[in-house]
């Protein structure tokens, strides 16, 4: 049996043979639940106030960018009625 320990920062993606993809940490937004419930509403409260913050810029647009938004939101309630 083998003890010797490797170091996994020295040892290149093409010569260890991984996918690609398992040597990113990433998070995808894609696979968090947000249904129409208290969580998702507190899921999307969230992400807009992390950009708010993280963006000054969308500060300005940000009344705007929420009527627009809602007006999105009641035209497709109304359309899928």
């Amino acid at each position: 049996m083998d003890t010797r320990s490797v170091d996994t920062r020295s040892v290149d993606a093409r010569s260890a043979r991984l996918p690609a993809h398992s040597l990113r940490a990433e998070i995808d937004l894609a696979r968090i639940p947000a249904d129409s419930n208290a969580g998702g509403l507190i899921f999307t409260i969230g992400t807009i106030l992390i950009f708010l913050v993280g963006v000054p810029a969308l500060r300005s647009v940000a009344p705007i960018l929420l009527a627009a938004g809602c007006g999105v939101a009641a035209l497709l309630r109304l359309i899928h009625r």
